[in-house]
């Protein structure tokens, strides 16, 4: 069965918060990755907000995309229905 070629970036997994140097790299690079995303899943806790990269990243996906652009699809979700969200968004896959 073949299958469209898609890649998926977990910021929590793919940022170091070890290494300031990958961090930073990983950071510096988050626009492009951005740009070429078609969809966002948010998956949202009371500490979302608190985080100024969860919200730094929302801000930088909406602002890359135009009213052109109707392929663009933004999806926030409570983490307690997390593992149902992600199970939905990996079958499309």
């Amino acid at each position: 069965l073949w299958r469209p070629r898609q890649a998926v970036f977990f910021d929590r997994i793919c940022i170091s918060e070890d290494n300031p140097r990958l961090k930073l790299s990983a950071i510096l690079s988050l626009a492009g990755m951005l740009k070429k995303s078609r969809e966002m899943l948010v998956l949202w806790d009371p500490s979302w907000s608190d985080r100024l990269w969860c919200l730094f990243e929302l801000a930088a996906f909406l602002k890359c995309k135009t009213a052109q652009q109707s392929q663009q699809v933004l999806i926030m979700r409570p983490t307690f229905i997390g593992s149902v969200s992600l199970a939905g968004f990996f079958s499309t896959f």
